[in-house]
């Protein structure tokens, strides 16, 4: 019953998605969106630019009078998977309460999606088989999650174990979830299937 069974910074954006033994590079848009209502929500790395002012005009280049001030560093998010788990860091965050969901979308119904931040049913019909775990303790630093036992979905602990491993990170299989706990700094959805998150107001990257 687990995976391997069956079974989010405001402005321009780019998600470097770091997993064992292979990478991806999104470039994502503005995210500038007003998350929606909270489900419940919220290896790779999300890198906020910070070019863009909000006036409609590209910040990026140098003024005539080459007095530019530098801008705000960029938020970034790295995640990456090892043998024993999950290490996801949070730099340049400006809030200090983050979750983190994560559905197995690309393994279609036969996928884990008991950790998806979502409470209840599960978009597209998908089987949560019971479970609504949520890792909603991700520190304005990140978090760590350790493997948990693999075949027993009851063994994940929130916060701290997961029932994904690398393996099914580097299949590209996973849809990750990254917003602030109250939603105030918006909600961003990743990976194999952003738009599994779309019916909660998340920016698909």
């Amino acid at each position: 019953m687990g995976p391997g069974d069956p079974a989010l910074l405001a402005r321009s954006a780019t998600l470097l998605a770091l997993f064992a033994g292979c990478s991806e590079t999104i470039t994502g848009p503005s995210a500038t969106d007003t998350p929606g209502d909270s489900p419940g929500l919220n290896d790779d790395e999300f890198v906020d630019s910070g070019n863009d002012s909000g006036d409609g005009e590209d910040d990026s280049g140098d003024d005539d009078d080459g007095d530019d001030e530098p801008g705000p560093s960029p938020f970034v998010i790295t995640a990456v998977w090892d043998s024993a788990g999950l290490s996801l860091t949070l730099s340049n965050a400006d809030y200090s309460s983050w979750m983190l969901g994560m559905a197995e979308t690309g393994a279609g119904s036969a996928g884990w999606f008991g950790e998806t931040c979502i409470y209840g049913s599960e978009p597209n019909g998908y089987d949560d088989r019971g479970y609504d775990y949520c890792h909603d303790g991700v520190s304005q630093s990140g978090i760590r999650l350790d493997l948990a036992d693999p075949f027993d979905p009851a063994s994940v602990v929130e916060n701290r174990t997961t029932l994904f491993t690398s393996t099914i990170a580097a299949a590209g299989s996973i849809t990750y979830v990254v917003a602030t706990v109250d939603r105030d700094g918006g909600c961003y959805s990743f990976g194999h299937d952003p738009a599994y998150y779309r019916g909660y107001g998340c920016t698909e990257l």
